[in-house]
This record gives structure tokens, sequence and C-alpha cells, in this order.
């Protein structure tokens, strides 16, 4: 490949920097055939297995899935489907 197939730089600004984290597991719910000892162990446990809140730092050079996904992907494939129709067109493959 030469110099003149080379194509533009594309740089990005993610607008959409607002990552979530995953939701946290639902409280048990209280069963009227369990007594209030059984469902306060539960609950317990249900405190035990509860993740810690996670600090979502974004780097200045992160990019997300969504954003690749719908700005970026699309350009490589068109720049695949240009390439392939120019190789074909001069019997080069």
């Amino acid at each position: 490949m030469s110099w003149h197939h080379i194509s533009d730089l594309i740089f990005y600004n993610d607008e959409n920097n607002n990552i979530k984290p995953p939701p946290k597991p639902r409280k048990p719910y209280r069963s009227k055939y369990k007594s209030d000892k059984q469902y306060n162990e539960r609950v317990v446990e249900w405190q035990a297995h509860l993740p810690h809140d996670a600090d979502v730092q974004l780097k200045g050079n992160s990019m997300t899935q969504q954003y690749y996904t719908e700005r970026l992907f699309p350009l490589y494939i068109k720049e695949i489907q240009r390439q392939r129709i120019y190789y074909n067109r001069d019997g080069i493959l």
C-alpha cells in the first residue's frame, strides 16, 4: 500500500461519557411463611453479597463500545468495501 491510500485521521469525542454501574441485586421479599428471624438472616446474607460502589473514572483516551460501533466501525466497513471495489476493478485481487 502506498501513501496515497492512507485515510485521514479521525479524532473522537464521546459525548455519552455516562457509564453506569450494573444494577444491585434486589432486596429479598418478606414471605408470610417464614419467621422474622429467617427473614433478617436472609437480609444480612443479601447485604454481605452486595457489591461495593465502584468509582468509575474515565481516562482521556477511553472509548466506549457504543461509540465505536456507531461511529468508527461503519467508517472501517466503508473503507474496506471501497478497497475491495478498487482492487477488483484493476484485477489485482
